[in-house]
């Protein structure tokens, strides 16, 4: 029960950033992060061997010691070997301030302990969802349950939106920004793909049989779904969320159909046509309105492909200077602003580029944590995918798949892991990925009822 309460909580909290615009504001972020605490609360933490040295644990955990290690005082000879950058400007500074002979490395405190805590709440969210899923004291379509729920209250929105502007207007649902709602889309589509092609899997037997009537009438109204998010991610007109969705779709339709081919050469044709399947989803499903913001890509619009390049350029000088400790977690901003040589005009608050600011905040040993974490799990999905039998963990890891080929791919050209809902939303795929593992046993009864109405229950 409490575990069902612990999932509850995390539902709220991402709801409630999904109401107040992703939940980029302290107030509303820190709320969502009072109910990951409660969520924390409810599940428990068990010091098991196997928790402590499982990397999916130990990679977030030893990542938030190294972001708050930034807010601890150090002494100056200390930071002239850690960071020659920021001694360098605490010296230019100490005739016009107090001298210390302590300083921390963030170049901007109050902004690191502000990400700090997000970094926290996707940290827990990780932590919480793995550990209900390897339990098994619920069933794991019903911990993804909340992600696709949300995910299609957004897309019916964004197309209302659509549906009641002159002209159809660009979409956003709750969001300020087109492409992390898009972002958002694109995680989630994979689970209602995965959750159908589950529903239309073999019934086991003396021999297989197909799929009762009721489980294709419910993985079609799934794939209908699905069909409906990813008409709002083309609404959208967000170039990287549609060639993420895509990404997405692809690689969980290549897991799926892999699993129930055998041969090689079987496998082989799969591959071909999911790779043709994908192009063909890029030539014919664009709207024109999309099509047009792919022909007009170096247009100078809200920031062209120009600027982007440039602030690139220039945040890899940024990195040469801070590459050891880094300039904080959430300390981009105010460091930029020394190195930033293109449209000097303009306040860039994010490199647009999430690998490349978690390198400038975090420096070589955050990055290699937070890419080591990534890499970690995202191999522990492909496995749990790979491995024999219909069972629920099976599917939930194709998803995952897909769902993390698509926040991968838009973090290169955005920046959706600094937006905290679309984070949380990562973090959640995370420990679904994580925690799968476990499931791979026998399906109780609960697992098998994972159906439409679950979803609706949830």
């Amino acid at each position: 029960m409490t575990k069902a309460v612990a999932i509850g909580l995390l539902s709220a909290a991402l709801g409630w950033m999904l109401l107040n615009f992703a939940g980029v504001e302290a107030r509303d972020s820190n709320l969502a992060l009072a109910l990951i605490g409660l969520a924390a609360c409810c599940v428990g933490w068990r010091a098991r061997e196997d928790n402590w040295r499982a990397p999916a644990v130990v990679l977030p955990v030893a990542l938030l010691l190294i972001a708050a290690g930034q807010m601890v005082p150090l002494p100056l000879g200390l930071m002239s070997h850690l960071s020659p950058a920021r001694a360098e400007l605490l010296q230019a500074l100490a005739p016009v301030t107090d001298a210390a002979s302590w300083a921390p490395l963030s170049n901007q405190v109050s902004a690191t302990w502000q990400r700090w805590l997000q970094l926290l709440g996707c940290v827990l969210t990780l932590l919480v969802v793995r550990t209900v899923v390897r339990e098994r004291h619920l069933g794991i379509w019903r911990a993804a349950a909340p992600l696709m729920l949300m995910a299609l209250a957004e897309a019916v929105l964004g197309l209302v939106q659509y549906g009641m502007t002159e002209g159809g207007e660009v979409v956003t649902g709750t969001y300020a920004n087109r492409n992390h709602f898009a972002g958002l889309l694109a995680m989630s589509l994979p689970f209602l793909v995965a959750l159908a092609a589950w529903r239309l899997r073999p019934v086991e037997g003396h021999r297989k049989r197909r799929p009762a009537v009721g489980a294709t009438v419910a993985a079609c109204l799934l794939l209908g779904l699905a069909a409906g998010i990813l008409c709002a991610t083309l609404l959208s007109l967000s170039r990287m969320g549609f060639l993420s969705a895509l990404a997405a779709l692809g690689t969980t339709g290549l897991l799926i159909l892999w699993a129930r081919v055998e041969g090689r050469r079987l496998k082989g044709a799969v591959v071909i046509a999911a790779a043709a399947t994908v192009m063909a989803g890029a030539v014919f499903l664009p709207t024109d309105a999309l099509i047009g913001r792919f022909a007009s890509i170096a247009v100078r619009e809200d920031l062209s492909k120009d600027d982007r390049v440039r602030i690139w350029q220039d945040t890899r000088q940024l990195v040469a200077d801070y590459g050891v400790a880094g300039c904080g977690l959430g300390a981009y901003e105010p460091t930029f602003v020394r190195y930033q040589r293109g449209s000097p005009m303009q306040t860039v608050n994010f490199a647009h580029n999430d690998y490349l600011q978690v390198l400038a905040e975090l420096g070589v040993l955050g990055f290699v944590l937070v890419v080591g974490a990534g890499l970690c799990v995202s191999w522990s999905a492909v496995r749990n995918a790979r491995m024999a039998g219909d069972s629920p963990a099976r599917y939930v890891a194709m998803a995952c798949c897909g769902s993390l080929t698509a926040i991968w791919l838009h973090s290169l050209v955005d920046f959706n892991l600094y937006v905290p809902a679309n984070s949380m939303a990562a973090a959640w795929v995370l420990g679904l990925a994580a925690g799968s593992r476990t499931e791979a046993g026998p399906k109780t009864a609960g697992q098998e009822s994972a159906t439409i109405e679950d979803l609706a229950s949830t």
